[in-house]
């Protein structure tokens, strides 16, 4: 669970572009915290969760590949 701000933690095996979307569980995008071009290696990348609480879905897009997590927003 996290409150106010969550950082996601992302390794990219080459640079490239990288997309993470914040969607809640009715499938509405919520927030892009990121989407562009990144370096090879190890990312940190704050989403600041000013959004209700509940569980929300993260939607990672890189080198061809996509993987989603929960996250569960608390106040």
């Amino acid at each position: 669970p996290t409150r106010g701000e969550a950082v996601l933690q992302i390794g990219l095996p080459a640079s490239g572009p990288l997309r993470a979307v914040v969607y809640d569980v009715r499938g509405r995008e919520v927030a892009v915290v990121a989407d562009g071009e990144h370096a090879a290696g190890w990312h940190r990348i704050p989403w600041r969760t000013d959004v209700a609480p509940g569980v929300y879905v993260v939607r990672l897009e890189a080198g061809g590949e996509t993987r989603t997590q929960t996250m569960t927003v608390v106040r």
